[in-house]
């Protein structure tokens, strides 16, 4: 379905706002850290990958990006990990490539801003076989964070810190989190998340185990998201997609808004 013509600008910077508050989640919890700044946040998390620990740049950026990655490097030292930064659109946007570069971060390819407005003939997420239902309480949690962490080929202490920080999250995460386990003949092979906030369902965390991949189980998790307990109305559904995911939802009728440009942070 075609998005709204209003201004994208505002939804560019909803989906900001969104991506940043799932981000903040996960660096309220014990031994995390969370700096604000401007239209940007700094955060370390519990789960060691660097997928979970960086920086995020809104597209009206604010922040200082030298105090922003001085404030967040020896976090980053302290706990022996390295950082991911994502960097939105805007103006400032080739002045802010040239900063991170100065402060030696290295390109590490984009991700797509993606977005579409709902359309409820194509939200049927039925799949024969396939039972989708909620996460609930720490032992739900902490199931549905493995079952991520293994679907986005983390392993080991990386996988196991997942679940625990899911597991820490219940009942403490601000309202409009959702987390669903999808299982196939009765076995979970796959995860969706989404949080409403700044007026879009933002959809997380769509992820497949190996051998349940190429099945429609990806598409089925994302349009559960998207519809799950929602009512009826007018709604935008956003999500950050990789170069993998993305003809997933453009198939789906998601459209590219902007490139987030990421970079590593040693």
């Amino acid at each position: 379905m075609v998005l709204p013509t209003g201004d994208r600008d505002a939804l560019i910077r909803a989906m900001d706002g969104n991506a940043m508050d799932y981000l903040r989640a996960y660096a309220s919890g014990p031994g995390a850290v969370l700096i604000e700044d401007g239209e940007a946040i700094g955060y370390v998390t519990r789960i060691p990958h660097p997928a979970f620990n960086g920086a995020f740049i809104g597209g009206s950026r604010t922040a200082s990006l030298p105090a922003l990655h001085a404030a967040l490097a020896p976090h980053l030292a302290r706990h022996g990990r390295g950082g991911l930064w994502w960097l939105g659109s805007g103006p400032q946007a080739a002045g802010a490539e040239a900063a991170l570069a100065m402060l030696g971060l290295a390109p590490a390819g984009s991700s797509a801003g993606m977005a579409m407005a709902y359309d409820p003939a194509v939200l049927d997420y039925r799949i024969a076989g396939l039972e989708i239902a909620e996460a609930f309480g720490r032992d739900g949690r902490r199931t549905w964070g493995a079952l991520a962490a293994h679907g986005f080929g983390l392993s080991g202490y990386d996988a196991t810190m997942m679940a625990e920080a899911e597991a820490a999250l219940a009942g403490t995460a601000p309202a409009g989190h959702l987390r669903l386990i999808g299982s196939l003949n009765g076995t979970p092979v796959a995860t969706a998340s989404r949080l409403l906030s700044f007026g879009v369902s933002g959809i997380y965390a769509i992820a497949t185990l190996p051998q349940a991949q190429r099945r429609g189980i990806g598409a089925a998790m994302t349009l559960a998201a998207m519809a799950w307990g929602l009512p009826p109305g007018p709604r935008v559904a956003t999500l950050q997609a990789s170069g993998m995911g993305r003809p997933l939802y453009a198939r789906l009728g998601y459209e590219t808004l902007l490139e987030y440009r990421l970079y590593t942070q040693p």
